[in-house]
Formats: structure tokens, sequence, C-alpha cells
């Protein structure tokens, strides 16, 4: 392989390529048609917006706020070092790229790339007569053309050969055994979402009973989150094990809350974060009246809204209806 996409001087287009850019467009749009590139459909347009803008010699706009604004829609106020979109979404879409081409796009001849650190997108050339990776079940081939053979010699010679192909079959087969074998792809990490109780800020019988509440309607609005796993963190737990040991290689949160009643205003805050580096995602607050209306509609609101912020940050927006979606544990 051969890197042909690279940055070129600053004063010159950031995108180059010995590669026609009708070849660049036609590996793009094979790869955005191929149901085994596992990327969302935002994701696919982060793609295809870079691209092309690469190849119109813009690639001094691929930047954070452009991307932000044109492609997911943030308005024109966006800042990135509060909202994190752009590079939580560029490192799904690096992850989606390594996995396509490790395995369904190996045979690729063209393979774009969106390298670290930057936004501005490169892509290599393999040869076209690169041989594929082997099979692990080459070995069993000619054993199995052996099998159907007849020997013209008779019956006798036949069946010494047939045993013997038994015989190798079973070895390779136990070696295989042995080894493993040759897995499937590989699901998709499962997002994993801890929640703690929401935490009454006073002593308030009324503030007490609003945050179980509120506990348990969120408990139930997190678990429309298509795909996640929902993890529920009792009172005065002992701390749980680093999440990369104890859930895999999905990635974890944690969402925490806290709830307080002034006269007549009930806040909630609540804050999404990463559980493995500590940092915080997302963080925000509710005022809502608590004079008057039901208190479980209220709480149901609350739990509902802070479930959409959470599962929009995933580009898994809950479920609507009564059923549950996730998996609670």
């Amino acid at each position: 392989m051969h890197n042909v996409a690279q940055p070129s001087k600053p004063d010159e287009d950031e995108f180059t390529s010995r590669v026609p850019d009708e070849e660049v467009r036609t590996a793009l749009e094979r790869l955005l048609a191929d149901s085994r590139f596992r990327a969302s459909e935002r994701n696919r347009r982060f793609l295809r917006f870079v691209l092309e803008e690469a190849l119109a010699g813009r690639g001094d706009r691929i930047k954070s706020y452009i991307i932000a604004v044109e492609v997911f829609g943030r308005s024109v106020d966006f800042d990135a070092e509060t909202d994190p979109i752009v590079r939580i979404e560029a490192t799904r879409l690096r992850a989606a790229l390594d996995t396509y081409y490790s395995g369904p796009g190996r045979e690729e001849t063209i393979r774009i790339s969106l390298p670290k650190g930057r936004y501005v997108p490169a892509f290599e050339a393999t040869p076209a007569d690169e041989d594929p990776a082997p099979s692990q079940f080459e070995p069993l081939k000619p054993l199995l053309a052996l099998g159907r053979a007849r020997s013209a010699r008779g019956l006798r010679h036949y069946a010494v050969w047939s045993m013997a192909a038994i015989v190798l079959a079973s070895v390779v087969f136990g070696m295989l055994f042995l080894r493993g074998f040759p897995s499937r792809s590989s699901p998709e990490p499962q997002t994993t979402i801890r929640i703690s109780p929401t935490v009454a800020v006073t002593s308030q019988a009324t503030e007490s009973l609003g945050a179980q509440g509120l506990t348990q309607s969120l408990q139930l609005a997190l678990t429309r989150i298509r795909g996640a796993r929902i993890i529920w963190v009792p009172p005065n737990a002992p701390a749980l094990a680093t999440p990369s040991d104890e859930f895999g290689a999905g990635k974890t949160y944690d969402v925490a809350s806290t709830l307080r009643i002034d006269r007549d205003t009930l806040r909630v805050v609540w804050r999404l974060s990463d559980a493995t580096t500590g940092e915080i995602i997302q963080a925000d607050f509710m005022d809502l009246d608590a004079t008057g209306g039901s208190t479980i509609a209220v709480e149901d609101q609350v739990a509902q809204t802070i479930a959409s912020r959470i599962g929009a940050l995933m580009d898994t927006p809950p479920s609507k209806g009564k059923g549950a979606a996730g998996q609670v544990r």
C-alpha cells in the first residue's frame, strides 16, 4: 500500500491525490451502499461531507465548527470546548472504517480513512492483484476432493484413501478446535449506562419522595434507549470494577441527578459522564412548577427529557410506548 492523500502546504489544498477524483467518489458510494459498513446515518453524512469538501479543494474548511453546524445541525454559537459532538462522532467513524476494511471490505482497492488528530480524509490505493487472506479451511480442500474421487484401482484402494482422509480431517479439525474456529463478525460493542439514585439536596420529606419517584421514572425512560444496557447502582453500593474489565469493550457512561424544591420551584440537575475517564459529556438543569398538577406526570416529563437528551448524544433516541427496549441489571 502507498498513501496517496496527505496534507499539503498551508497555502495549498490540504487534500491531494494521484487517484482520479471520480474513482474516489466511486469508492465512497460503494462504501456507503454496503450494509456491512456499520456506521450511523449521520456519520455517513459526516464522511460524505469531508470527502466532497476535500475533493473540491476546500480542505481548510474541514474544521470542528463547520462540521458541527453543517453536518450535525448545531447552532452558529457552537463551542467545541463545551460540546464534544464532533470528536465523539469522528472516533466512531474511524472505528467503523477500520472494522470494515479489516473485514468485509478488505479487498477494496481504494480505502478511505480519517487520520487521528484531524478531520481531513485520506485514502490508500492497494494493488488490484493483492491476494486475499488464506482461509483456515484451505487444508481441507484436497481432502474433500479426495473423498469424492473414485480410484480406478478398485474399492480397496478407495477405502484406504477414504480412511486416510478421515484421519487427516480429524487432525485438522482437532487443531482448529484447539486454536479456535474463525469467528464471524463480532457485534458492535454495547453501550452501558450506569444510573445512580436521584439525590434529594435537603432532608425535606417532599424532596425525598420526589427523588425516589424521579429515580424510578428515569430507570424506565433509559431502558427505552435501543441497544443500551442499563445498570442500576443502589445507594451505598461498593465501588464498581473498571468499566473496561466489567463490561468489555463497549462504552460505559454514568448518569447522576439531584432534586431540590425551593418554594414553588422544583429544580432537577443531571449529568452524563464517561465512566472510564470521568469526563462530563453533558450536564443541564430543569426548573418546573411544583405547586400544581400531577407529581407523577412531572417526574415522567423530567425523566423522558433527560433520556431523550442522552439518546440523542448516542444517536439512538428512546423508543415510544410503555415497553422497555433496553436491558436492566
